[in-house]
């Protein structure tokens, strides 16, 4: 059975809350209102066809619904990243603790240049609003 913290879980509460959805609004997908209520409560598994349909649905892939770390990202949660010495020749890194590091460096590279775009925007208005109000 799935746990409560399952990727599918997780980010099919995810893809309830992002899109307002109601239990009944996933009908064509799932099936009835009780048989959401039981995927989500961990009482029974989202299956194969289930993620298909739901990946089609909404155009997303349907890893995020099996993948840990493909979940944790759809549902805006960095994968944790074992601390290792990368950076020692002798140590051979693992390729999930390889993806789970890029990933982590992915993320806070997307997140620094959010806060960068966000920063010359917020410029960028005080320096029309400078020149607008000059002009007058």
């Amino acid at each position: 059975m799935a746990r409560k913290t399952s990727p599918s879980i997780a980010s099919l509460r995810s893809l309830i809350k992002r899109h307002h959805l109601t239990l009944s609004d996933l009908k064509n997908e799932i099936g009835s209102k009780s048989t959401v209520s039981l995927i989500l409560s961990g009482k029974r598994n989202l299956t194969r066809t289930h993620a298909e349909k739901l990946s089609a649905r909404f155009k997303i892939s349907p890893g995020v619904f099996f993948d840990p770390v493909q979940s944790l990202l759809f549902i805006g949660k960095s994968p944790r990243v074992p601390r290792r010495n990368l950076l020692d020749p002798l140590v051979e890194p693992e390729e999930q603790v390889e993806d789970a590091l890029l990933t982590d460096v992915a993320i806070k590279a997307n997140r620094r240049a959010a806060t960068a775009q966000q920063n010359l925007l917020q410029g960028l208005r005080m320096s029309i609003q400078r020149i607008v109000t000059h002009e007058r």
